[in-house]
């Protein structure tokens, strides 16, 4: 019964190695590929380890800025929407102007004829009209 646990011994506790056999094998290719797979394992397992937090960061990475219908491109569209509003709003608000003024046209000759005069330059019969055009670098 002792030899098998002195057996069992030596297998969970080699032998020290002396220095230049722990250089012939610290050479060796496979020790090194053992090691880097043990590296990529040790990684993997991490990982996989965390799974449920990669998936739900991928996930949120993915509905957020790169689907078509991400969060980053909805936010974008609502922008893009207030600023069409804010101009239909100074449309209408122009065209409003515009309709009042030419209801105040077609209603009253003399703002027909000032507005010919003032915007067209248009003059009556026999009228001089004298411009004065003053330049805004003089004193």
């Amino acid at each position: 019964m002792l030899s098998r646990f002195a057996h069992l011994h030596y297998l969970c506790n080699p032998m020290k190695q002396t220095k230049s056999e722990q250089k012939k094998s610290t050479r060796h290719a496979g020790e090194r590929h053992l090691t880097l797979g043990r590296g990529l394992r040790a990684l993997f397992g991490s990982v996989w380890r965390h799974k449920y937090i990669w998936v739900i960061a991928l996930f949120l990475i993915h509905v957020g800025f790169v689907d078509n219908n991400s969060f980053w491109r909805r936010y974008q569209l609502v922008a893009e929407n207030e600023a069409t509003m804010r101009e239909i709003k100074r449309y209408e608000e122009k065209f409003e102007a515009d309709r009042s003024q030419l209801r105040h046209l077609k209603t009253d000759p003399e703002a027909l004829i000032r507005i010919a005069r003032e915007n067209h330059r248009m003059k009556a019969e026999g009228e001089d009209i004298y411009y004065i055009i003053e330049n805004s670098d003089s004193i």
